[in-house]
């Protein structure tokens, strides 16, 4: 749901960023050209053949959502300064935690080796390129998302959206709900994902 800037009374303001609280910004880490055009050539290829949708191929290394700090699951907003400020705020800190995380001196190109196609238990793991999980790379993957979950601390707006699950970096190939049987398959029929 968006926010506008425009002023909105408290009670209207406090609904929709309760509403909003399920708005998710995602930080991804895009590959080079050349390994982005065969990944996309992948990705295209099976949505094609398996009527899934079609994504630009990334690796996403956080999620952050609207912070919950009240019982109705909004952010507490007590007069209408708050109100005020909030309307805009959540946005913009949004904006801010992204391209600060972006800039951020490990944020630098660096190099993952990306691993066979393997199947995944959710929607948007059906299909799947892990990253090799060893090297320099890797250990630099590790830090740079330590750090942008270390920023989200100067966002108070902000907050991780899933911190239970476990971090697996990985390019999805393909979204999509099916049994893990037929997902097997289609990881049998990929080629070429294996990727610097």
């Amino acid at each position: 749901l968006p926010l506008s800037t425009n002023r909105v009374p408290a009670r209207r303001l406090r609904r929709r960023l309760a509403m909003a609280s399920t708005v998710l910004y995602c930080l991804w880490l895009t590959p080079a050209v050349d390994p982005a055009r065969k990944l996309s050539e992948i990705i295209c290829d099976l949505a094609t053949e398996h009527g899934t949708p079609e994504f630009p191929p990334h690796m996403t290394l956080a999620v952050a959502k609207i912070a919950a700090t009240n019982q109705e699951g909004g952010v507490s907003l007590s007069d209408d300064a708050d109100a005020k400020r909030a309307s805009g705020l959540v946005e913009q800190e949004a904006v801010g935690w992204l391209k600060a995380t972006a800039r951020s001196e490990r944020a630098r190109p660096f190099v993952l080796t990306l691993g066979p196609a393997a199947s995944g238990n959710t929607r948007h793991q059906c299909v799947l390129s892990p990253s090799v999980q060893s090297g320099e790379g890797h250990d630099t993957l590790i830090q740079v998302r330590k750090d942008c979950f270390e920023s989200l601390k100067s966002y108070p707006l902000l907050e991780v959206a899933f911190a239970d699950p476990p971090f697996y970096p990985h390019v999805s190939l393909m979204y999509g709900d099916m049994p893990q049987s037929e997902r097997k398959a289609i990881c049998a029929s990929v080629e070429g994902c294996e990727l610097k």
